[in-house]
């Protein structure tokens, strides 16, 4: 086993060691369990799962590998086994986010055995597969952080190296820098270590960094270069076979090639859906073992391949999907990315409306995720799509903090003070508890507090630059803490002399009962109160000064100690971060607020954004039905006016020609009768245009012309009363022109075709009065439910001849009535088609849902019908229907 033990991080080992496995497994079946083989149980389904793409085959050797590890209690084994299941094996079954924290486990499996090497490899990867979940890049980049000097303390310093690749990519996506995609920082330098990477042909170290570098080019919009990098890291991908990453791979390299499909020529377009098409069918297959992790990946392309092959409304569906399987499954980073690139499908579609949407859902998305350098990048490139968000005030925190080697050193150096108060256990505890708060009230409420209670003061205050006001926004004394908003200026209960020294130099400034400072000698302050101890200082935040906390101790003299101080700025540090991410939602709810046009009192509760953010999305959808309803009743309104004028010119001058033709048909009579001897010319003339069958028919011909001008002034009516738009308020409308002018329009579908007779229309009429209503909207809802009887008889008519048809021939009875009881008016819709099941009746009036395929329903009707009919007329749509008696729905409108 010791050969697999050093192939451990992935599937790039060679074949004789694959078969090495093989023999481990079939010794084992054939002559009993022995101490190595459970290790060996795991790899052979990391090998199935991974080579062979046998997932569920894999993942049942995964879990007899752990049946097998409790029986035989292999200690020395254990750390090994576990990491290799849970990087090789659970995560293509089970929800990625639960299999992740069991890298820990995996960690201190080997600190407690001594397996020093796979401690290490569980401790990386617990923080860099963290990554591809979406966990917040501040709390991720904490534990690489913590977990980085670990991997220090035990030597394992190519397991620190491989982490050092996902911090840097991290830390480029919370700080702006000119080429974000280029790993060269303050942890990893990429200029100097590819080389050396290359140099010793490390394919894992390679795969790892080009992974990287594929996300940060795709996201930051350098499509040229993303395409360089798949192209490179094709020689590295069995370093990815098997592990989390390779799904996010598979994503990000797909991406790339639909980004640069448009600009591609005819033959680099085929080679692209042919990669396409494979990367496509591995989704499909970890999506179908494994949804929660990658059927938002698959959708997500296929709307990406869907808007490149210009099928609109089957992308406007997967980009939808895609969003919510992201959201629903937690994964932030791709729910952001999702919401981005349908944002740019409807810019470039013209649709700015629905772009800003969706682009502002994605800025909040990434916000949330703490990537700063992204939404950075979004305002510089789509600022008319996030002006509501760019006209706020702006805060002067920034998102994160700084990484330093002087964080390493606190940690350790309050590691090591026992005897201190404040020891690191409290300190995470306190930077825990700030980094879990997103209401800015609370969270600045509970700093005071933690302060409070681990720093030994009894009063304390905190002052924070708030677009370049200096403002104490938070006090306490004692144990009694109060929020408020009051000017430094204006705050005469703070020593004045101290905080602008601490204002104007950004040091700290500890003193002390006693001490002698001339240059505080004058603070009324100070003379009245003269405090035993004193600590002020700035809060920086990577390398802005964003706030001062002050405190001071009135019992005692030096409460403030070195050991106190270091912690107090690892606190500091945390909470100029969670202030910044608080800020960033109370931003978000106010403007969430303004798409719902409300006064309401700002509600500081993540469940009501979200159901914000929801809303806006069903929104957006019925923006795109709307404007399919409107363009129909434009061009309808558009064909109508069009029509009326040379229409009124022929109707009036038809009267007038009537006239005409009458007199001159009575001349020639006239003549006929008077003139008695007519020329030989003449009567052949007679005889050649057949003059008294002229005389006879050209009266019906004019009738005719009569009718047909009444037959094109109805249809124009109809038109007009279809297309017709609503105003603010209800008016009177005729329900009858409505469903008459709806039948119109639909015309041409319920005419006879090849393969049908024609479709029946009886209608039922009932006496109605004129109805207050918009009738543009109910228009619609007629449209819809006429729409959908037609689609249901056309379904039931598949596999039936002409004949059959014929036979019991296709109907739609139209039926309206007045319930004088309920004082309303009843518009029944029926169809004689199959009818729908229970099951589809249950769900029929669900957004977005549909029985139709892919590019023939958008799930929208029914549910903006219903919405029209009972949320804008309070009225009630109901559907009665049964399998094989065919469909009714029924419109209550109240009178």
């Amino acid at each position: 086993h010791r050969c697999m033990v050093h192939r451990r991080l992935s599937l790039h080992v060679g074949f004789q060691i694959w078969l090495t496995v093989i023999k481990q497994v079939i010794l084992s079946v054939k002559n009993g369990n022995c101490p190595v083989s459970a290790f060996a149980y795991a790899n052979y389904g990391m090998m199935k799962c991974g080579i062979l793409q046998d997932i569920e085959i894999g993942y049942q050797f995964g879990q007899l590998a752990l049946s097998v590890l409790s029986q035989l209690n292999v200690r020395n084994l254990e750390a090994k086994t576990l990491y290799i299941i849970n990087a090789g094996v659970t995560h293509w079954k089970e929800k990625l986010h639960e299999t992740v924290p069991r890298f820990k486990e995996v960690y201190f499996k080997g600190l407690e055995t001594g397996d020093l090497e796979f401690a290490g490899y569980g401790a990386v990867s617990y923080c860099y597969f963290s990554y591809l979940p979406g966990k917040e890049l501040q709390e991720l980049t904490q534990d690489m952080e913590t977990y980085g000097l670990k991997m220090q303390e035990i030597q394992q310093q190519s397991s620190l190296n491989l982490l050092n690749i996902f911090w840097q990519a991290i830390i480029n996506l919370q700080q702006q820098c000119q080429e974000p995609w280029n790993l060269d920082g303050e942890i990893y330098n990429e200029q100097e270590i590819l080389p050396i990477y290359l140099e010793s042909n490390n394919y894992v170290a390679l795969g790892y960094l080009y992974f990287n570098k594929l996300i940060l080019t795709y996201l930051f919009g350098n499509y040229a270069e993303a395409a360089l990098i798949c192209s490179k890291s094709e020689k590295y991908l069995s370093a990815l076979v098997g592990i989390p990453i390779l799904p996010s791979y598979s994503l990000y390299n797909s991406l790339t090639k639909l980004r640069l499909y448009s600009e591609a020529t005819e033959e680099a377009r085929e080679k692209i859906l042919l990669q396409l098409a494979t990367n496509q069918t591995n989704l499909k297959n970890w999506a179908d073992h494994a949804p929660m992790n990658c059927q938002h990946k698959y959708d997500l392309v296929e709307a990406e391949k869907a808007r490149v092959l210009d099928k609109k409304l089957e992308a406007i569906e997967l980009y939808d999907k895609a969003i919510q399987g992201a959201k629903e499954n937690e994964y932030i980073q791709e729910e952001a990315l999702a919401n981005e690139l349908a944002a740019k499908f409807y810019l470039e579609w013209g649709k700015e409306k629905i772009a800003t949407s969706y682009m502002q859902s994605a800025y909040y998305c990434y916000a949330r995720w703490g990537a700063k350098a992204k939404t950075d990048h979004l305002e510089a490139t789509y600022p008319q799509l996030l002006t509501p968000i760019l006209q706020q005030p702006k805060s002067t925190l920034t998102l994160q903090s700084k990484t330093t080697l002087t964080s390493d050193q606190t940690l350790r150096t309050t590691s090591n003070a026992n005897t201190s108060i404040l020891d690191l256990s409290s300190a995470i505890k306190a930077s825990q508890a700030l980094s879990g708060e997103i209401e800015l009230k609370v969270l600045l409420s509970q700093l005071m507090q933690i302060v409070l209670k681990n720093a030994g003061a009894d009063k304390a205050a905190l002052i924070l630059n708030n677009a370049g006001t200096w403002e104490v926004v938070a006090q306490c004394v004692e144990e009694t803490c109060q929020l408020c908003l009051t000017s430094l200026d204006n705050a005469d209960n703070l020593p004045g002399s101290i905080v602008r020294t601490v204002q104007h130099t950004q040091k700290t400034i500890i003193l002390n009962h006693g001490d002698k400072d001339t240059r505080f000698a004058s603070d009324t302050y100070l003379i009245q109160q003269q405090p035993k101890s004193l600590f002020c200082t700035p809060i920086l935040n990577q390398g802005q000064f964003i706030g001062i906390l002050y405190l001071e101790n009135n019992l005692s003299v030096g409460a403030f100690t070195q050991e106190r101080v270091e912690v107090l700025n690892l606190v500091c540090s945390q909470a100029a971060i969670s202030i910044e991410n608080a800020r960033l939602y109370e931003q978000s709810q106010n403007y969430a607020k303004k798409l719902e046009c409300t006064v309401q009192e700002l509600q500081q509760t993540q469940q009501q954004l979200q159901k914000s953010f929801e809303e806006l999305k069903q929104a957006q959808l019925q923006v795109v039905q709307s404007e399919k309803m409107a363009s129909i009743g434009q061009l309808t309104a558009g064909i109508a006016h069009e029509i009326n004028n040379p229409l009124s010119f022929i109707s009036g001058n038809l009267t007038f020609t009537d006239d005409y033709i009458q007199n001159i048909i009575e001349l020639l009579e006239l003549y006929q009768t008077e003139w008695l001897s007519p020329s030989e010319k003449i009567l052949n003339k007679v005889e050649d245009i057949e003059l008294d069958y002229l005389i006879e028919d050209l009266p019906k011909s004019i009738n005719s012309m009569k009718q047909g001008m009444k037959r094109i002034t109805e249809i124009s009516k109809s038109m007009r009363t279809f297309s017709r738009g609503d105003t603010v308020a209800k008016v009177p409308f005729n329900i009858h022109e409505g469903i008459d002018s709806t039948l119109l329009i639909l015309k041409h579908r319920l005419k006879a075709s090849v393969t049908r007779p024609e479709i029946e229309v009886v209608k039922n009429y009932g006496n109605l009065p004129e109805v207050n209503c918009y009738p543009g909207q109910l228009n619609q809802v007629f449209m819809n439910l006429i729409a959908n009887a037609i689609d249901a008889l056309e379904e039931s008519n598949l596999g039936k001849t002409f004949e059959e048809i014929e036979t019991a021939p296709n109907q739609i009875i139209l039926t309206t009535e007045i319930d004088s009881e309920n004082q309303q008016i009843i518009i029944r819709i029926r169809d004689n088609g199959m009818g729908m099941s229970e099951s589809v009746k249950e769900k029929v009036f669900e957004h977005l849902f549909t029985t139709k395929g892919v590019g023939k329903g958008t799930g929208l009707g029914l549910s903006i019908s219903r919405q029209i009919v009972e949320e804008k007329h309070r009225g009630k749509l109901t559907l009665t229907s049964a399998l094989g008696e065919g469909t009714e729905f029924a419109i209550a409108l109240p009178l």
